[in-house]
Formats: structure tokens, sequence, C-alpha cells
């Protein structure tokens, strides 16, 4: 019989590049093997019917058999095709040369470039990547196409065509060979500019809300529901000679303040995380400095759920404002005297 023409193997190609090509190799051998088969069919008839009739039964199985796998591999390609094209994510595939060889609509969509103006270039050719972290891409792409890593995941800040920046996190593949050789990189990139945003602008709050309650003379301080501190400003240094770090992570009684305190703060802390609603406190403490006069406000901080998450303290030092209304019920009370005993 003779042999079947394989001049279009080389087109068989690992790189998925070469996928229409391999395509049309196999569907040129596929056409060659039916006519030899055919020819071996029919010289096979002139000396027994029965093995023709066999092998013609044999090869129609197979025929019906490769067909079958064959479209259950186009239904398996569209489905990915499907929800690679669909997904929320930009799919990005680069061969081992690192030239772009998928680029979904989300990939339009999100960086500006039509899929004819990427397939086929370089990505170093491209003004994707912000200058100052192309060092760290370049790093993260040798590993992978060296095969020292088979995954990646990543956060950069990349240009669209219009020179917007965006911020996007990148999760990064390497797919093999048999032989362990890298064919290309699956990337996938989610644009995440308004989580960004989110973040600086917490980050900015975070450093303002730092600067005022750090700078403050009232003692602040943040419980979780176990009553331990959360956090404390540097005021309670004033209050307590106790640094904050003596504080973080331990209960008042951990932090050995004085017992009738502990059982007073505890107390209210306790009914706001029931009650959710804001209380007043006042108390005396012993300082450094003397006896001091507090007045405490004790307010619920709420979680998305609209559950007490914590509760925060922030007591004031009242002692002179104590010092002056001692001051005016003496002075009141001398001039009431003075009115009754009738002088005038």
């Amino acid at each position: 019989m003779p042999e079947i023409p394989l001049t279009t193997a080389p087109l068989l190609s690992p790189n998925l590049t070469d996928l229409p090509q391999a395509e049309a190799a196999l569907k040129i051998a596929w056409e060659e093997l039916e006519k030899q088969i055919e020819l071996t069919i029919t010289q096979t008839t002139g000396f027994s019917s029965e093995n023709a009739r066999q092998l013609s039964n044999c090869f129609a199985t197979t025929k019906h058999l490769c067909q079958e796998l064959k479209t259950q591999m186009k239904q398996a390609i569209s489905r990915l095709d499907f929800h690679a094209d669909n997904s929320p994510m930009a799919v990005i595939e680069w061969d081992s040369r690192c030239r772009i060889i998928h680029w979904s609509p989300q990939a339009e969509k999100m960086f500006g470039w039509t899929n004819a103006e990427i397939l086929g270039q370089d990505w170093h050719d491209l003004s994707i990547i912000d200058e100052t972290e192309c060092e760290s891409v370049n790093l993260i792409a040798n590993k992978l196409l060296a095969g020292s890593e088979t995954r990646s995941v990543s956060c950069h800040r990349n240009y669209t065509k219009d020179g917007s920046i965006i911020h996007c996190e990148w999760y990064s593949s390497a797919l093999k060979d048999a032989a362990g050789k890298v064919i290309s990189v699956l990337s996938f990139a989610v644009d995440v500019s308004e989580r960004h945003r989110t973040q600086e602008e917490l980050r900015r709050r975070e450093r303002d809300f730092s600067t005022i309650v750090e700078n403050s003379t009232d003692v602040i301080a943040r419980y979780d529901r176990e009553l331990r501190h959360l956090y404390v400003n540097r005021a309670v240094e004033t209050a307590t000679g106790k640094s904050p770090a003596e504080f973080t992570g331990k209960t008042n009684q951990e932090s050995e303040m004085p017992v009738h305190f502990c059982h007073l703060f505890d107390e209210y802390i306790v009914k706001v995380f029931r009650t959710g609603q804001q209380e007043t406190v006042e108390f005396e403490f012993l300082t450094p400095q003397g006896r001091k006069h507090y007045h405490c406000r004790v307010i619920p901080e709420f979680a998305a759920d609209n559950s007490v998450e914590t509760v925060l303290t922030i007591a004031r030092d009242i002692t002179e404002l104590k010092q002056v209304e001692l001051q005016l019920r003496h002075s009141e009370a001398k001039f009431r005297s003075i009115v009754n005993s009738n002088l005038i």
C-alpha cells in the first residue's frame, strides 16, 4: 500500500499561533488516508470479498467515531472561546517569543487596542507597562518562560491606548508541552482601578485620622468584643504613665489598670455592644500629675450588617472645668449666705 504523504507534518506545531495551519494539515492527511484506504479496499475485493467488507465496516466505524470526536472538540473549543470572550477579565496569551497570540474582546475594551492591532506584536513594543514597573514585569515573564515558575499573581500600573493609567491585577500561568518546554503564557487581567482609588482614599483618611488622633489631648481607644484594646493614642501615656504598646491587644485588667476603673469601663463598653447606643460616663482617675476628672463618650462603631463591631471611647480631662464649677458653687453659696443674713 502506498505511504501517506506527510509533507504537511511540519505544520503540526504545538505553538497556538499555528493552530489554523495544524488543522489544515490534519484535514489534508485525513483526506489522503481516506483515499488510500478506499484504494486498499478496492484492491482487497479481488482477493477476498469478506475481508474487504470487514475492512470497509471498520473504516466506516472509525470514520464515524472520528467525526463525533471532531464535533465534541469543536463544541469544547466553542465553549472555551465563549467563556474567554465573555469573561469580565481580559484574556491575553503570548508565545515563547513574547508575541501576543490571543487578545480577547475584554482586553480590547480594557486597553483600547483592537485584536487586529495587537496579534503578533511583541508585548515589549507596546506602551502598556508603566516604565517604573518594566523591570519587575520582565522578571515575572522571564521566570514563567524559563519554567522556574508555573504561575504568578501581581498588580501593576498599566497604560491604555489613549494614555490613561489603570491599575490591573494579573494572573498568569505557563503552558508546557509533554517535554516540559513552555509553549505559551496565559494571562488574565482585571481592572482594579476603582478598588485602588478606594484603597488610596481609605489610606488618606487613615493618615488624616491618625494625624488628628495622635495629636489630640483626649485619650482615644478602640475596643473589640473581648474588651481588648485594638488601638489607643499617645495621650494615654500622659493619663496613665503607660505607653500605647502596653495596652494594645490587652484588656484594661491585663494592662493593670485600677480595679474600680476596669469594672466601670467594662460595664459601659459591654452595654454599648449590647444596645448599639452611645453612652457617657464621668469618673476620677489618679494620673502621674495627680487626681483628674474625666468625661468619656462610649461610641458604637457598626459593621456592614449593622451590628456593633467595635467600641470607641473618647475621654477628655475636665478637671479645670470641674474646678471652675466648684468655685462658682462656692461663690453662689457665699452670695446666698450674704443675702440671707439680712445685712441689707
